[in-house]
């Protein structure tokens, strides 16, 4: 008769015949997980080595390339403002001062359009950077001051002024088949009068500064250049309580031929003085010319 011993050899016997398998899957499934695992770490070492080999100066290399090309513009926009303020120093006449002003406006914005103040209407003067159906329609506008009110907005205020909804005005309405973009306007003014609005689209208001500046110097050379024509029409003597005009360089009068003997003296009137009336400043139309590709 089998003995208590032989029973419980037996019994592990079964048991290990019956749990074998199972142990065997049991050690496949963790031997392919620490193979798994294994793989893992060694992908993650490798990713880790990479990062580890980064060169550090390459990526420096591209900022300060971003950097001095973002150093190079703004030095052109100075160099911009220089130019343009030597420019006008040459300027002696009002088409010229003007055309100057849109040409630089032209370097911060990528359009520009000058609109003259005559009587109650905004009268299109001149343009750059637009499509040449635009800048036609532009020289070709007149609009009230009743249907414009951004730009009445503009004369009152005297600083560069943002217009979100400027091509909500159906007199304006063309403007925004050219772009959508936010357009924005400062006034001209001279003698303490208002002559002109600018109008700049196509940059951010950023730029905003760079065009108060080219604005106010305009003005400056305008009334310079006013000043230096009502000066040479009083031909140097202020009439009487007008405060002395800057000294400005007069052309070389001609010589008067000397009187022959015995010819008639005839009395000269004495001529009107230029200063009791001041002069209306406007700004005269401008000649037709193609728009220069900006």
């Amino acid at each position: 008769m089998p003995s208590e011993r032989d029973y419980a050899e037996r019994l592990r016997e079964q048991a290990y015949k019956t749990l074998s398998p199972q142990v065997k899957g049991l050690e496949s499934e963790l031997k392919a997980f620490s193979d798994a695992l294994s793989a893992g770490i060694y992908q993650i070492e490798r990713k880790l080595e990479a990062i580890n080999r980064v060169e550090l100066p390459t990526t420096k290399a591209v900022l300060d390339e971003i950097l001095q090309d973002v150093l190079r513009r703004k030095d052109q926009q100075d160099r911009s403002l220089a130019l343009f303020a030597r420019e006008l120093r040459a300027g002696e006449t009002q088409e010229e001062i003007l055309g100057l002003l849109l040409d630089h406006a032209c370097n911060f914005f990528s359009r520009a359009a000058l609109f003259a103040v005559r009587n109650d209407r905004f009268v299109g003067w001149s343009s750059r950077g637009y499509s040449p159906e635009t800048a036609r329609s532009i020289a070709g506008c007149s609009i009230p001051l009743s249907e414009c009110p951004r730009f009445r907005e503009a004369l009152e205020s005297g600083d560069v002024q943002p217009a979100p909804d400027l091509y909500a005005d159906s007199s304006l309405s063309f403007l925004q088949a050219e772009s959508e973009e936010t357009a924005y306007l400062v006034s001209l003014h001279v003698m303490q009068r208002p002559v002109a609005v600018l109008l700049a689209q196509g940059a951010a208001a950023a730029r905003c500064d760079a065009l108060s500046f080219l604005a106010i110097l305009t003005e400056m050379r305008l009334e310079n250049v006013a000043l230096k024509i009502l000066y040479a029409l009083t031909e140097g003597t202020p009439a009487a309580g007008t405060p002395p005009l800057p000294a400005v360089e007069l052309k070389e009068q001609p010589v008067e031929p000397a009187i022959p003997a015995g010819a008639e003296l005839v009395e000269e009137k004495e001529p009107e003085s230029a200063m009791e009336a001041e002069p209306e400043v406007e700004v005269e139309p401008a000649e037709e010319a193609a728009e220069p590709a900006i």
